[in-house]
């Protein structure tokens, strides 16, 4: 069995080229996940206290396509996480964990991986997959709301499969945007400014990610202007809230995956409309399959909204046995 620490994780996924192929890796999952070919369990979470908002999860998943594994087998895994929101004022990612993979054969580990590079560089992956699907190909404006890795990460992501010309930072503490602001500006040529106010900020961008562990939503979506396209994906379990889903003619909602969706993402509520079983929500595994279309015009407002899943895990983590 080997293991790979954070270092290494992360070492192998800078090169360009393989966030490229990461990118691909997330779409062709999600693709089969939408065929029935993958299954994501539900997330099994255990609060450790209602102040510090800490919790210990557990996600599995299991995948058909494993043919980046040498022996080209079912993918059997899963992550155990504990997140800590208050990590980001430690210096720490909120998510420390491992991701770990099981021969489908016998059941013995195959490999331990750092959960807290792979969840990192999977989620911006996964942003990045939908944003090259759902956003208008001309998007040169960015709007970053956060400041931590994630948001970091998904600047990177973003501008590799988007020209961009600008990327604005929000953050509510703006010496933090000034960090990351410094930050992305010795990785990225791309023009890196804080944005003061977020309306403004917002109502001028093409995309928009939101990559914060906020309980209080920053807006609505009845505030977001035309053809702009949304990745919400630091709300990940309930009580977190960054934006506050309304139904809209011109908006269309996508997610990594509808039931865990339904049951975890609570910034959906309003747009349930009191029965979470009956919207529809398109699983954007459903555009990466060709089997339903993403964004069907310039004025369309689309909102990629993840939970996170187990998928996403084992299959980035596959990556390194290959």
């Amino acid at each position: 069995m080997k293991y790979f620490a954070a270092e290494q994780v992360r070492d192998f996924f800078n090169p360009p080229l393989v966030k490229t192929e990461l990118i691909n890796t997330l779409k062709t999952h999600f693709a089969d996940l939408h065929r029935g070919e993958a299954v994501n369990s539900p997330r099994l979470v255990l609060e450790l206290g209602q102040k510090a908002a800490a919790a210990l999860g557990a996600m599995l998943a299991t995948s058909s396509t494993g043919a980046m594994l040498a022996t080209n087998q079912t993918l059997i895994g899963g992550k155990i996480v504990c997140v800590v929101p208050q990590n980001t004022e430690r210096g720490l990612n909120p998510h420390q964990g491992v991701v770990i993979l099981f021969s489908p054969i016998d059941g013995t580990p195959l490999g331990i991986f750092d959960a807290t590079e792979i969840t990192a560089y999977r989620t911006a992956a996964m942003s990045a997959a939908a944003t090259a699907i759902l956003s208008r190909e001309d998007s040169e404006t960015l709007t970053i709301v956060g400041t931590g890795y994630q948001a970091f990460l998904h600047a990177i992501f973003t501008s590799q499969i988007r020209q961009l010309k600008e990327i604005r930072i929000f953050a509510r503490n703006p010496e933090n945007s000034k960090s990351l602001q410094k930050k992305l500006a010795e990785e990225l040529t791309t023009k890196v400014t804080v944005a003061t106010d977020l309306g403004t900020s917002v109502a001028n961008s093409d995309i928009l990610c939101l990559c914060t562990s906020a309980r209080t939503p920053y807006f609505s979506s009845q505030q977001l202007p035309p053809g702009i396209h949304v990745n919400a994906i630091g709300a990940c379990r309930p009580g977190m809230r960054e934006i506050e889903v309304v139904p809209r003619s011109e908006l269309r909602v996508f997610v990594d995956d509808p039931e865990r969706c339904r049951e975890e993402a609570q910034e959906l509520d309003l747009l349930f409309a009191g029965d979470r079983s009956l919207h529809p929500l398109t699983a954007i595994g459903a555009v990466f399959s060709e089997n339903c279309v993403g964004r069907s015009n310039r004025q369309q407002i689309t909102l990629f909204k993840s939970v996170g899943v187990g998928l996403q895990d084992i299959a980035t983590a596959a990556m390194l046995l290959a």
